[in-house]
């Protein structure tokens, strides 16, 4: 051996579990017009008109409120 060391930083940040809080509870859409809730990049949420888009703070919520989930994303 000759005395050097080989060593490696790895600066990796690991996935904090505040995102996997955030993907099970993220917030829903639905419309004022109707009783489903959609994730925000279903189709169906995105043809909701601004005036009627309401969002939910996860399942429980827009469950909560008599909203069902879409049969299209299931969220």
């Amino acid at each position: 051996m000759n005395g050097n060391t080989n060593t490696t930083t790895n600066n990796v940040e690991k996935p904090s579990n505040t995102n996997v809080v955030n993907k099970i509870e993220s917030t829903y859409v639905g419309s004022d017009k109707s009783n489903k809730y959609h994730y925000p990049d279903c189709r169906w949420a995105k043809k909701i008109k601004p005036e009627n888009l309401l969002e939910f703070n996860g399942k429980s919520d827009a469950e909560g409120k008599g909203y069902v989930p879409c049969g299209t994303c299931n969220p």
